[in-house]
C-alpha cells in the first residue's frame, strides 16, 4: 500500500511493477487510484494562463461531480470538500502567491497559547 502513496515518478522500476500487479488483481483500487493521479496532476499546475484555465475548469468541476456522486463515502465527502473550495483552487493554477507564510505565523501563534 506504501506505493500507492508514493509518487508515481518517485517509484523505482521494481516499485512501479508491484504497484501495478497489485493494481491488476484489485480493479476497484485501481479506478480510484487512476482517478486520484488525475486529480493530483491538476492540482499540481500553478500560475497558469487565462486560456489554459478555462480549457481546465471543466474537467475540474467533472471530476468533482464524480467524486461527489461516488458510491464510496469518503470519496463523496472529498468531492464535497473540493466543492467548498473550488474557487481557491482554481485560483491556485491562474495566480502563484499566497498567504501562506502568514497563516502559518498564525498557525504557530494559535498553538503556543494552547
Amino acid at each position: 500500500m506504501a506505493l500507492l502513496r508514493t509518487r508515481p515518478d518517485r517509484l523505482t522500476p521494481q516499485q512501479r511493477l508491484k504497484r501495478d500487479a497489485f493494481l491488476e488483481d484489485n480493479p476497484a483500487i485501481k479506478a480510484i487510484y487512476q482517478f486520484q493521479q488525475q486529480v493530483h496532476a491538476l492540482f499540481l499546475h500553478k500560475a497558469m494562463n487565462k486560456d489554459w484555465c478555462k480549457k481546465m475548469i471543466p474537467q475540474f468541476l467533472n471530476m468533482l461531480d464524480d467524486l461527489k456522486n461516488s458510491p464510496f463515502k469518503a470519496l463523496a465527502a472529498l468531492g464535497k470538500t473540493f466543492c467548498q473550495w473550488q474557487e481557491e483552487i482554481v485560483r491556485m493554477w491562474r495566480f502563484r502567491k499566497s498567504n501562506d507564510i502568514t497563516e502559518g505565523f498564525h498557525r504557530k501563534m494559535k498553538l503556543s497559547h494552547l
